[in-house]
Formats: structure tokens, C-alpha cells, sequence
């Protein structure tokens, strides 16, 4: 019997799947944007991305797949150690990749390594982009949390699985039961870190802090003669044509990042306002990957100035099984599902005082669960997570 690398991580611990089979879902469409946006960290795609030949060396394509076929059949021989070290094979050639995270943290789980099924299976489930992938993922990590005796986790991670591909094992796991499928945090004003290191509180500290180390990488990389020609460069650094902190802030920025990647700097998305003192304060938001074979895709929205929320749409997007209507399939870039997380900063500071990621319904870009703000709290509505949160007091 064949067993193909993508569905052989369930093959052992889902025996009792016998639900009808599941319709891959299309790739999500960009999301409506109704205020201010940023570009995604890769545009759009009109019809199929190019082969993943073209993004992967041809020799690093063929020892991965080689290394997920074997990860499979080992799987379905029950020799759960070769599995491992097939499918971290197809971690050298691909680092990170879902697929081969996904079918190493399932041979680890069946081999009792919980551990490492762990770190395995959640950072599979962070870059699944198929449906069903992330689906096997999450059954993974219920029998996981079973297994370690938590049963709140185990509801929480077979409603995740029966949400991206239902299934028969899911539902009877969440039988009558329901729980909030978004993660929640709340700040604490009684246990809030010390900020990490001096934040810049002017357009010319922005640039020495976040420009200055990329200077490589800019069309001007001299330094700004005064804080005007500062905010000018930073303001128009994505755009040339374009001023991007044009209106009433706060702004949501693309700029250099922090980190280098493969001799260059990944970009990120900062939030920045002006305080009441008339310095600035700037938050940030979110790193962009590159050179990466299939980089994640952000979708970064002011959605209210009063109280400040962003909003950021990530589509995780990795290779995945692709196949024709002729029943071929090959390996290249998908992304089916994705995730909404909503942020709430405070004015002057622009601490988060709320951050909600919930996962988006799939073949859509809504969440599970809306989460409505005031002045004072936060309405959640949907996915089990239905309340009202009042929001902490910023500090002074």
C-alpha cells in the first residue's frame, strides 16, 4: 500500500477516521480592507505560484521528497526511529517546513518522545498552510494533551482539528462539549515587564535604531540631516512616491527589522504615534520572513485610532501537495487557512493592553471569533469565546 507523506502522519493515531472525505478548501482571498493598509509581505497571486523547482534547488526538491516518502513509509511500518530521522532529512533540506515537522512530531508521539513531539507539532501547527495538514496537526497535539493529562487542551486542540477538516474522531472527542478556540492575553498591570532597552522617541532615533543597520540595503543609506529628513525617509521608505504617515496618527510603518537574514534584513511593521508630550512612541507589530521558499503573507489594518486596534491577517504559506485534474500532484506554495489577530494599544505608550488571535473560518477571511472595542472593553462574539473583557488601565 502507498501511503503519501502528507496524510502519513495520522495514519496510526487516527485508525478510526472514517468520515467522509474532506474538500480542500480554496486559497483565501485577501482580506477587505476598510482603513488604513499595509502591503502583504508578497502580493497577490493570479492563478498558481511558479513550481517549487523554481524555489528550490533541484537537488534539495528531490532530497526532500525522497525524505517525506520514507518518513511515511516508516510511519506505516511502525519503525518510528527511521521516521524521525527521515523526516529530519527533510527538515535539513526544508528547515521548518510543516509537513516534515508535522510527521516527525507524530513518530514522536507514538515513539512516548513527548517532548519532542511537543516543540515538534507546535511549530507545525504555527506554519501549516493546508487545511487538512493543520487538522492532523491539532488531532496530534488532543492526543498529546491527553496523554499529559490535560483535558482542557485536548477540547481545545480536537475543536481546532474538526474546525480545518471534520472528522469522525474529532467530533466524538468534542461530543457536546465546547471551548474558546482564540488565544486570549491581557495585560497585567501589576506584573508588566520593564521595557526592553531605550525605545526611540524621534523620527532621527528611529532611523539610527531601525534604518542605520540595514543602511546597506537603502537607496539613501546616508544619515538624515535633522529630524524632517528623518521622518521623510522612514515615512516614505516603502513607497518612494508615497507618505505614509500622511493624515492623523498613529501610522502602521514598514521599515528595516532588527535581524538579519541570510546576509540581508528582513523588514517589519511598527505601530507609531505622537504623544502628548509631542515625542514619538513607536510598537512593533509584526517580522516579516524572506528568501524563505514560500514566505507568510500580512495583511496589517488600523482598524480604530480611538482606542488604537490593529488588526493583522496572517496566512501561513508553505509547500504543500498540489494536484491536478488529471490526479498528478506536485510540490509548490499553499496557502489555505489563516488567522486574524486583533491588538489594542494604549495612547502615549503604545503598550498592548488586548491581544485575540482567533483562526479564520476556513475558505474565509473572517475569524472565528469578532472581537468588538470600546473605550473601556472588548467585546468577543463566536468560537466559543463569548464575553466581555474591561481593558486594563494604562500606565501613567
Amino acid at each position: 500500500m502507498s501511503v503519501r507523506p502528507a496524510h502519513a502522519a495520522l495514519l496510526i493515531a487516527c485508525v478510526a477516521c472514517n468520515g467522509p472525505p474532506v474538500a480542500v478548501e480554496p486559497p483565501a482571498q485577501p482580506a477587505e480592507i476598510v482603513t488604513a493598509t499595509l502591503p502583504a509581505a508578497l502580493p497577490a497571486v493570479d492563478g498558481p505560484p511558479p513550481d517549487v523547482n523554481e524555489r528550490l534547488e533541484p537537488a534539495l526538491a528531490i532530497r526532500y521528497r525522497e525524505a517525506l516518502t520514507a518518513g511515511g513509509k516508516h510511519v506505516a511500518e511502525r519503525n518510528f526511529s527511521d521516521a524521525i530521522d527521515a523526516y529530519s532529512a527533510a527538515l535539513a533540506a526544508v528547515p521548518a517546513d510543516p509537513r516534515a515537522l508535522a510527521g516527525r512530531g507524530h513518530a514522536n508521539l507514538l515513539a512516548g518522545h513527548l517532548d519532542a513531539a511537543t516543540a515538534d507539532l507546535h511549530a507545525a501547527a504555527d506554519h501549516a498552510s493546508e487545511s487538512r495538514l493543520a487538522a492532523e496537526i491539532h488531532l496530534d497535539l488532543g492526543l498529546l494533551a491527553e496523554q499529559r493529562n490535560d483535558p482542557e487542551r485536548a477540547l481545545t486542540e480536537f475543536s481546532l482539528a474538526n474546525l480545518f477538516a471534520p472528522s469522525s474522531t474529532a467530533a466524538e472527542k468534542i461530543a457536546g462539549r465546547t471551548t474558546c478556540l482564540a488565544d486570549i492575553a491581557i495585560a497585567d498591570s501589576t506584573t508588566r515587564p520593564a521595557p526592553a532597552g531605550k525605545k526611540p522617541t524621534s523620527w532621527l532615533e528611529l532611523w539610527t535604531t531601525h534604518f542605520e543597520p540595514s543602511k546597506a540595503n537603502l537607496k539613501d543609506p546616508s544619515k538624515p540631516a535633522d529630524d524632517n529628513a528623518a521622518r521623510h525617509r522612514v515615512c516614505h521608505y516603502e513607497a518612494l512616491a508615497l507618505d505614509a504617515c500622511a493624515g492623523q496618527p498613529p501610522w502602521l510603518l514598514r521599515i528595516p527589522g532588527g535581524h538579519a537574514y541570510a546576509g540581508a534584513y528582513a523588514d517589519q511593521y511598527v505601530l507609531v504615534d505622537l504623544t502628548s508630550t509631542g515625542t514619538l512612541a513607536a510598537a512593533h507589530l509584526v517580522d516579516l520572513e524572506m528568501d524563505t521558499p514560500c514566505d507568510d503573507q500580512y495583511d496589517v489594518t488600523l482598524a480604530d485610532r480611538e482606542p488604537i486596534v490593529v488588526r493583522t491577517t496572517r496566512t501561513p504559506n508553505a509547500l504543500g501537495e498540489v494536484c491536478d485534474s488529471e490526479h498528478s500532484c506536485h510540490d509548490d506554495c499553499v496557502h489555505q487557512r489563516s488567522s486574524t489577530i486583533t491588538t489594542v494599544h494604549a495612547r502615549d505608550t503604545l503598550e498592548v493592553l488586548l491581544t485575540v488571535t482567533a483562526p479564520n473560518r476556513p475558505g474565509s477571511e473572517e475569524p472565528i471569533t469578532s472581537v468588538q472595542v470600546s473605550a473601556s472593553s472588548a467585546k468577543l462574539t463566536g468560537g466559543g469565546c463569548d464575553r466581555t473583557i474591561n481593558l486594563p488601565t494604562p500606565p501613567r
